[in-house]
């Protein structure tokens, strides 16, 4: 089970002695959602640097022909950070070959790309592609999730995936800023929404979001915007602020939630000066090298998946 960032705040709180808080005095729960997400980038960081390839995602983009550069993956941790990049003439999943690294562009003439290199933001591919109908499939290091607080429950939606048009919620009372403090931002200080389940589990990534009218509490959703494949907005969903986020430390295995505890409790004590905080750096150095050692176990992590085919 994931823990959600609400529930997460009230325990590093009462670790922390900050449970007393106002809009003008202590630590707001922003804080706390920022210090939340400090932790998570920091140990994403930490795993990236000391265990092999951990957060890998595969993404495919279709073949523009004459086109050798390719824009980075969504959500890529680091642009150069591509780990593999195969070719399909034609899209097809059985039709994929690796293409090798390489650090020089060739000339050659147009045909089937068979290497790449990657430079600045972009990944190159060569020979220049000939034709249109292929794609290319790159692995990657993918950036986790960031963490939010949940602002209000899905009633119902308007339209049909993945045209959506609007969103109505149940009530303000996860919308209203009072409910968490008065220093929080608005829903509309943000320009994407996203829904989850109850387990923070995404439902619907990065909904643009047009208007929201109180009174009727619709949510309108900006023109032009349409959900992904397999995206859902469902009655008795959730809403969370902000791109790329869930409710829950969602991207996060259940064994790293001591180091986000530790990581929120330091800020908290540095915010204040409190004296004990150096005390708390070789805790989360050791906390986070525990961490790695979990994830560096094999098979997790350590090397790709090979990909077996009968035909070679």
């Amino acid at each position: 089970m994931k823990t959600r960032l609400d529930l997460l705040i009230s325990d590093v709180r009462k670790l922390a002695s900050a449970e007393n808080y106002s809009g003008t005095h202590g630590l707001s729960s922003h804080f706390f959602m920022v210090s939340a997400n400090n932790a998570s980038l920091s140990l994403q960081r930490y795993l990236v640097q000391n265990v092999a390839e951990v957060f890998t995602a595969y993404q495919e983009d279709d073949i523009v022909a004459a086109q050798e550069s390719y824009d980075p993956p969504d959500r890529i941790f680091a642009r150069h950070m591509i780990h593999e990049c195969a070719f399909s003439s034609n899209g097809d999943a059985q039709n994929y070959h690796d293409m090798q690294l390489s650090y020089v562009r060739e000339a050659a003439a147009a045909g089937d790309p068979e290497e790449y290199f990657v430079d600045g933001a972009k990944t190159y591919i060569y020979p220049q592609p000939a034709a249109t109908g292929g794609m290319i499939r790159r692995r990657y290091t993918q950036l986790v999730d960031e963490i939010g607080f949940i602002r209000g429950q899905v009633t119902s939606a308007a339209g049909a995936a993945p045209n959506f048009t609007s969103i109505t919620l149940d009530n303000d009372d996860w919308l209203d800023d009072g409910a968490l403090d008065e220093n929080d931002e608005g829903l509309l200080d943000y320009e994407y929404i996203c829904v989850v389940d109850e387990e923070g589990a995404m439902q619907t990534r990065n909904v643009r979001i047009a208007s929201y009218d109180a009174t009727t509490r619709v949510l309108t959703i900006a023109s032009g915007w349409a959900a992904a494949d397999g995206e859902t907005i469902g009655a008795g969903t959730f809403v969370v602020i902000g791109p790329n986020t869930s409710s829950h430390l969602y991207s996060w295995d259940p064994c790293v939630r001591d180091f986000f505890v530790r990581f929120m409790v330091l800020e908290a004590h540095q915010r204040r000066s409190s004296t004990d905080t150096m005390e708390a750096h070789p805790q989360l150095q050791a906390i986070a090298s525990s961490i790695a050692e979990v994830y560096g176990m094999k098979p997790f992590g350590k090397a790709p998946i090979p990909e077996a085919r009968g035909d070679w």
